[in-house]
């Protein structure tokens, strides 16, 4: 996402140039020799943080109220409005540890967590924010947890802290994908769930397709909509969510899950405007820095928990110090255990499920395995469809002994014991099915 910039020194005609040059409203840009970024100042209004690299090789930062563009397109000036909290002028930090520390402090003056490696975990995330660009994949967040549990007081600690932090309910897509596309904010949609279903079915490929780096989406237009016939999108950055219930299987397969719940402790209910301007300006500091020479990725990256290893990548990444990767590691295993034991649950209940369902038609007390894969299978998209070789898998761990089907041909079968069986409908809640009811036709009554 950096663009090469031309260096030129600056005269008397090129003042004059760019007052007549096309202004161009942008919050900041990244170019490989400069960064600007917008930032407030009481008093003084909008302006620039201006991080330039000189001759001699140091970085020195100054501010002013425009910035001509490097390819001669025009003046770059601040937005007129701004939709997330603006850092202030770049403060210096401690360093990253201290820096890390006092997010971890913000958070938990706030918001209570029952696990405290969460806290490491967000502020992590939170630093990722501001420096997303030098990863490929970036995590999204899930606040998950009942009403009341501070879903939403947590999605706007981020927003008032987190690069361009942006905390939204019920906006348009077109104002969501205008505004990715062009800024790349830290996208924080409060209670996602109950969005309306055709806005949601809209943002699923921007949510779906967004946490990697050049990921790009197609949208026509909705009838009375501005723009061309079809556009194309860019829709990278970092997303967090909140809601009672898990996202789709795409998009939590996104997410690093937060769960809520209600606190034990008085929090206060307004956040502190100055403590939080003043983390965010010590965080430009700290995006500044690290863009400067920014993080190459090695070329074999070993990644021994797949989805749930990529998602964590940026934040292990980020960690100031080896005691937080630590923490963010193990918080990552603990993830990925979880998600291995729902998925491996979750199978089972099925297939479970679908023995029921169908022992009444068994041979002898074998039922074959391709007659549950059937039954497991009715209603699955043909993407979803799960193979025999799986089933038979599943089937050895719950335990069912091997056998053949007498006919036709002999075909791989379980023996049903019931007994065992009854055990398992009671360890996954498996209810046994409906008796069928019978008309006079000997027909089943519906």
């Amino acid at each position: 996402m950096r663009r090469k910039a031309s260096r030129r020194s600056r005269s008397v005609d090129d003042s004059d140039d760019d007052e007549k040059a096309p202004r161009i409203e942008s919050p900041g840009q990244v170019w490989a020799s400069t960064i600007i970024e917008q930032i407030e100042i009481p008093g003084a209004g909008h302006k620039y943080a201006i991080h330039e690299q000189m001759p001699d090789g140091t970085w020195p930062t100054r501010e002013d109220s425009s910035f001509p563009d490097p390819t001669g397109k025009g003046v770059y000036i601040p937005l007129k409005q701004v939709p997330w909290p603006l850092p202030g002028s770049p403060l210096d930090y401690e360093n990253e540890t201290a820096l890390h520390s006092e997010i971890v402090k913000f958070l938990r003056h706030y918001w209570e967590s029952r696990d405290e490696i969460v806290y490491d975990v967000l502020a992590c995330f939170i630093l990722m924010t501001w420096r997303f660009e030098e990863f490929k994949v970036v995590p999204y967040l899930d606040a998950l947890g009942p009403k009341g549990t501070g879903k939403s007081k947590l999605l706007e600690l981020l927003a008032s802290v987190s690069y361009r932090g942006w905390f939204m309910t019920h906006p348009t897509p077109a104002a969501i994908f205008w505004i990715v596309d062009r800024y790349h904010p830290t996208l924080l949609a409060d209670n996602y769930e109950f969005w309306a279903k055709e806005n949601r079915r809209e943002l699923d490929g921007l949510f779906n397709a967004g946490y990697r780096r050049g990921a790009t989406v197609p949208r026509r237009p909705r009838e009375g909509e501005s723009g061309a016939d079809l556009d194309i999108y860019d829709v990278y950055c970092p997303k967090a969510i909140s809601g009672t219930r898990e996202p789709s299987g795409a998009l939590e397969s996104r997410c690093i899950r937060i769960r809520t719940t209600r606190t034990r402790h008085a929090t206060p209910m307004e956040i502190d405007e100055a403590w939080a301007r003043e983390l965010r300006s010590k965080l430009l500091q700290y995006r500044l820095r690290h863009l400067e020479a920014p993080t190459r990725a090695h070329d074999e990256i070993l990644n021994r928990y797949g989805r749930v290893g990529e998602t964590f990548y940026a934040l292990v990444t980020v960690a100031p110090d080896e005691e937080t990767a630590n923490k963010v590691s193990d918080y990552e295993q603990g993830v990925f255990q979880e998600q291995v034991e729902e998925e491996a649950t979750s199978e089972e209940a099925e297939v479970v499920q679908a023995i029921v369902a169908c022992k009444e038609g068994a041979d002898g007390g074998r039922l074959g395995v391709q007659a549950i894969t059937k039954r497991l299978n009715e209603g699955r998209d043909e993407n979803d469809q799960v193979r025999p070789e799986r089933v038979g898998w599943i089937l050895k761990r719950l335990g069912f002994k091997k056998t053949r089907l007498s006919k036709p041909k002999g075909g791989r079968a379980i023996i049903v014991d019931n007994d065992h069986l009854e055990h398992l409908m009671k360890t996954y809640d498996v209810s046994p099915p409906e008796p069928t009811l019978l008309g006079a036709s000997g027909e089943a009554v519906t």
